[in-house]
């Protein structure tokens, strides 16, 4: 039986959703983040900035919900794993959370400081926070570019880790069927 909310032994329906569906739009982000670095000026580069910036809208919104729902909703319980693991995953999904949270804001910078609107979640406009600023618009995009660089680099911790768990571990500590979205609870 699948059931919307944690458990013991699994995250829930609901988490399991948010989860996946914030990494796919992640991954999307990235690879767009990174062609649009290296582009050059054009109407196809316009249309995936334009893209790109209602995405990262919606990874804020959804990580907003996320962290709502997690704090709701029972969790898995991990005492069978080391103190180790268990502190090295918190800190790793501590950063990652920070890292999403913050990157999609820097993203609104980089608009608002290179002279355009944020429209959240491609619906309304949100009340510009900063003036148009081409300096600070340069040192926004350079810092966006490197903490995303960062956060690839702590995605792969975390599919590391999970890969260690099914493949090393056997999965003994339920860590990936506990997230598997396709494993009944």
């Amino acid at each position: 039986m699948i059931h919307l909310k944690g458990s013991q032994n699994s995250w829930g329906l609901v988490a399991k959703t948010f989860h996946w569906v914030i990494a796919v739009f992640i991954l999307l982000q990235v690879f767009f983040g990174i062609n649009l670095h290296f582009m050059n000026v054009s109407s196809e580069k316009g249309e995936l900035i334009h893209f790109h910036k209602i995405f990262g809208t919606i990874i804020l919104f959804l990580i907003f919900c996320r962290l709502a729902w997690k704090f709701y909703n029972p969790r898995p319980s991990r005492n069978n794993l080391k103190t180790i693991h268990r502190i090295s995953s918190k800190f790793v999904h501590i950063i990652l959370y920070l890292l999403i949270i913050v990157i999609p804001i820097q993203g609104m910078m980089i608009t608002w400081t290179g002279g355009s609107d944020v429209i959240f979640l491609g619906l309304f406009t949100l009340p510009r926070l900063v003036e148009e600023d081409l300096i600070m618009y340069d040192n926004f995009v350079n810092a966006h570019f490197f903490m995303t660089m960062i956060l690839c680099s702590v995605f792969s911790i975390h599919l590391l880790g999970s890969l260690v768990h099914v493949i090393i571990y056997k999965d003994k500590y339920n860590v990936w069927r506990s997230m598997n979205i396709f494993q009944n609870d």
